[in-house]
């Protein structure tokens, strides 16, 4: 049986610890820096904010608590930065890390750290003390962060990058620092994709649906689940759609399993991959449908008008192709 080896990542407390007062110390291309808050907006362009879960073209991604990123430049209060554990390619026509703009507030420079859990509930709270008591932060299904042996009363001690530690409970992370089964794998994605049932689809958006998070608006878009729930069973693939479509191993519909996905794209331009959906069961698929809309699980008869059977593989199912393509 196929194993794999899992990637880590790393967490950093939460505030915003003077983080301008670090920027004005040293700047430059090149350079590492972390996310010091649980979800970041990149934005396209740098001097806007999402306002809402509605369609917003200058939505590119988010950054997760602790998600390294380079350093391209600043302007005013935004950084330009690549987000290189988002693989992606349209933007430049190469392979590169995500590119876009981060208020600076929401970054700080840093040496690269060490990372070996990973949060698998939808959300997690990290406290002072072993105990459940007033919370440092709340962060998000899918972020990553460095965590000790030390366990006491159900929870497991965390070191953050500026030295001090916290407690999160144990249960809400998993280490990422071994090889797991295929089987075990395809089943942690369809476990961490059903966190987010019910979360509301968010262009661009790339984390669970958690009020406390703010300012930022917090969500899965169609790509954002995938990558969430295949980053939870310690599997790196690309940010969006057309590029997880783009290094995918292409199978039929005969070779699905649990895990695998479901590409689809227009008729009129089926060469452009514009959604992915998660492969449950010969009946059924999770997927972050589209705005005004919530993550949801259905079938491929109530998706696209016919059942699993009846689909072929590059050929048009109405005004639409679907395409099968595996990690595995």
């Amino acid at each position: 049986m196929r194993k794999f080896i899992l990637i880590g990542s790393f967490l950093f407390l939460s505030t915003t610890f003077s983080a301008a007062q670090s920027w004005k110390k040293s700047i430059g291309k090149g350079q590492i820096g972390v996310v010091s808050v649980p979800v970041a907006d990149v934005r396209k362009t740098s001097g806007t904010l999402p306002q809402s879960h509605d369609y917003d073209p200058e939505q590119e991604t988010q950054l997760l608590y602790g998600e390294i990123i380079n350093i391209i430049a600043e302007s005013g209060d935004w950084v330009q930065i690549e987000a290189g554990e988002q693989e992606e390619y349209s933007h430049h026509q190469k392979w590169e890390g995500y590119p876009g703009w981060v208020k600076k507030t929401c970054v700080m420079p840093i040496k690269v750290p060490r990372r070996n859990f990973v949060v698998q509930k939808k959300a997690t709270t990290l406290y002072g003390k072993a105990k459940i008591e007033k919370p440092i932060i709340v962060l998000s299904l899918g972020t990553q962060l460095y965590a000790t042996d030390t366990l006491k009363n159900g929870f497991r001690k965390v070191r953050l990058v500026i030295g001090s530690s916290a407690w999160v409970p144990s249960a809400d992370v998993r280490s990422i620092n071994h090889a797991a089964e295929e089987n075990w794998a395809r089943s942690k994605i369809i476990e961490a994709a059903s966190e987010l049932l019910g979360d509301p689809y968010f262009w661009g958006g790339r984390s669970a649906y958690i009020p406390e998070i703010k300012p930022q608006v917090s969500a899965v878009d169609c790509s954002g689940l995938t990558q969430l729930a295949y980053r939870v069973a310690g599997i790196r693939i690309p940010r969006d759609s057309l590029e997880q479509f783009m290094k995918a191993k292409k199978i039929t519909k005969e070779n699905l399993k649990m895990g695998d996905l479901i590409f689809v794209a227009s008729k009129e331009k089926p060469n452009r991959v514009s959604h992915v959906a998660i492969f449950i069961n010969q009946n059924t698929i999770i997927e972050a449908p589209k705005t005004g809309e919530t993550i949801h699980k259905i079938t491929f008869e109530e998706k696209f008008g016919v059942p699993l059977e009846q689909i072929i593989d590059g050929e048009a199912t109405g005004d639409r192709m679907i395409y099968f393509g595996t990690y595995f």
